[in-house]
């Protein structure tokens, strides 16, 4: 599951690893935690615990809850490290991973050991996610050892929904549900979201679409309202009404995700991919190939950026296109899914 509202709804976090790597200049040698609002914290981070850091600052010890965390400054990053950043920000995970391995004398030990690590974990998973050259299993491995070996770290939560990320491809469907209901306990309420939208989305793929629908509902009652957390509630709703859908009420679900197509703009194509996904599942359970046809096709050609909603309109055009005599058009769809898509949930259905 990747692509699409995804990216956007797992920013804020990936920010908060992926800039803990940088250099200091006027403010001489101290780590440096900037704030969402406010005045950045100065001092050396102490400790951490899931939820929060502490610094030593020259006014004594202060504790900075991780959720109102922009970006760390660590004062003895190694160069390396913050070329590693700059191409994990470019979305370059193999080049940053390459620039983890060019480091001669890696730190030892203290919160600058543990980010080497957590960089080199992030940026596996983050390869193997998006069809790079690390192995699921690998990348799995790795965002594993990294959680049991740093229990306190603030990057327990974002890593542990990356590990649930990686056992859905793999199939540990079970193991999955595990880490993301981890996260609905978290005590993060962003990350309550995430784990609620986790588990719907797994549900989905199970075609279970009671719990599903459960799940989103909760996303959209959220109290949360980050721009993030805003374009994953408006995503839920439409993924809602494919829940119902799948779950025997199709006409609610149809009329949801009309509305969605008339009311909101087209702009939002990670939106509007899942709205006509969504409809394209509707017209299958009706028998109605050739409506199901054009509804994939929306996706298919109006939003082939959006990867999650893509690989799956991608898949069932595979399906459907035999149904109506296009054997030509079934070929080429499953070709471009498996290229484009090689570690998605949606090629493994091919096989």
């Amino acid at each position: 599951m990747r692509g699409s509202g995804f990216r956007e709804m797992i920013g804020s976090a990936l920010l908060l690893g992926l800039s803990c790597v940088g250099s200091i200049s006027a403010w001489g040698q101290s780590d440096t935690i900037y704030l969402l609002s406010g005045a950045p914290v100065r001092g050396a981070i102490s400790s951490t615990t899931p939820l929060a850091i502490k610094v030593r600052t020259d006014t004594g010890e202060q504790e900075v809850p991780v959720q109102n965390i922009r970006s760390i400054t660590l004062a003895d990053a190694l160069p390396e490290l913050t070329r590693a950043n700059q191409r994990f920000s470019d979305s370059r995970f193999d080049d940053g991973l390459a620039e983890l391995e060019k480091i001669a004398s890696p730190p030892r030990g203290g919160f600058a050991a543990q980010q080497l690590e957590y960089l080199r974990a992030f940026g596996m998973a983050q390869s193997a996610l998006t069809g790079g050259n690390v192995p699921l299993r690998e990348a799995g491995s790795a965002v594993n050892a990294f959680l049991k070996k740093y229990p306190e770290s603030y990057q327990q939560i974002p890593m542990a929904e990356m590990l649930g990320r990686l056992l859905v491809l793999v199939g540990e469907n079970e193991l999955a549900q595990g880490e993301f209901s981890k996260l609905v306990q978290c005590g993060w309420p962003e990350f309550e979201l995430k784990g609620n939208y986790q588990l719907g989305e797994l549900h989905l793929l199970l075609n279970k679409g009671a719990e599903a629908e459960r799940n989103f509902a909760a996303v959209v009652g959220s109290e949360v309202n980050t721009p993030a957390a805003v374009n994953l509630k408006s995503i839920s709703r439409c993924l809602r009404a494919k829940a119902l859908i799948i779950s025997g009420q199709g006409e609610e679900g149809r009329r949801v995700v009309e509305e969605i197509i008339q009311r909101e703009s087209p702009d939002n194509q990670a939106l509007f991919a899942h709205a006509y996904n969504a409809l394209g599942l509707y017209h299958m359970q009706r028998n109605d190939v050739q409506a199901a046809v054009l509804a994939f096709l929306h996706t298919d050609l109006l939003f082939p950026s959006q990867a999650d909603a893509h690989a799956e309109a991608l898949y069932y055009l595979t399906q459907l296109y035999p149904k109506i005599g296009k054997n030509d058009d079934a070929y080429a769809a499953r070709e471009n899914l498996r290229s484009q898509y090689r570690n998605s949930t949606w090629v493994q259905k091919l096989n």
